[in-house]
């Protein structure tokens, strides 16, 4: 019975040591995706249909080109990154009259 309490004890404070170490918050790529996707959804819902036409074929800058140079090499951050941005884009583009 000591031997399991023993485990017990050491099983306990070795997780709370792991935990202790681990950075709260979600992790940084995860943020990074976030800010991003904010900031598009963002200039989607506040620019005027004619904005979202002119822009539509210009290429993106500043962090926003950054975070797409990152997506091209991370599929699995462009397919989160994409889920993010999907339906406000979508909406916004159906609304001004750019997808049927």
């Amino acid at each position: 019975m000591k031997t399991v309490l023993a485990s017990a004890a050491i099983f306990v404070a070795a997780t709370a040591s792991a935990m202790a170490q681990t950075p709260p918050g979600p992790p940084p790529e995860d943020a990074i995706l976030e800010m991003i996707s904010q900031i598009v959804i963002d200039q989607y819902k506040t620019s005027s249909c004619e904005d979202l036409r002119t822009q539509k074929g210009s290429p993106p800058s500043g962090i926003i080109a950054q975070g797409t140079a990152f997506m091209r090499d991370h599929p699995a951050a462009r397919i989160r990154f994409i889920n993010m941005i999907a339906a406000p884009v979508a909406n916004r583009m159906f609304e001004c009259g750019m997808i049927p």
